[in-house]
C-alpha cells in the first residue's frame, strides 16, 4: 500500500485534484464509474485529454444538469485592470 500526503492549506480545485488522482489510478475507467454512478443527481465527469504550456494531462469536466462546470482558473487568462509583480 502506498501512502500520499496531500497539503491543501492554499486550498485545492475539485476537478484539477480528481484528475490529478485519476492519473495516478490503475484502472481508471472503473474510477470515472464510480463517480458517475455515486448518487449526485445530474452530475456527470467526463476525463478529457488536456495540454497546456507543452504539459499533457488530464482535464476533468464535471457536468452539472447538462452545464459545464468552469475550473477555478478558466478565466485567469482574461485582462486586469491591475498589475502583478514578477520577482
Amino acid at each position: 500500500m502506498n501512502t500520499l500526503y496531500l497539503q491543501c492549506n492554499m486550498g485545492a480545485a475539485g476537478d484539477m485534484l480528481t484528475a490529478a488522482l485519476y492519473e495516478l489510478l490503475p484502472n481508471r475507467e472503473e474510477f470515472l464509474h464510480t463517480l458517475n454512478h455515486m448518487g449526485l443527481p445530474g452530475v456527470e465527469f467526463h476525463a478529457v485529454p488536456a495540454q497546456s504550456c507543452g504539459i499533457c494531462g488530464t482535464h476533468m469536466d464535471v457536468v452539472v444538469h447538462g452545464e459545464r462546470e468552469e475550473s477555478v482558473d478558466h478565466h485567469h487568462d482574461h485582462h486586469h485592470d491591475h498589475h502583478h509583480d514578477h520577482h
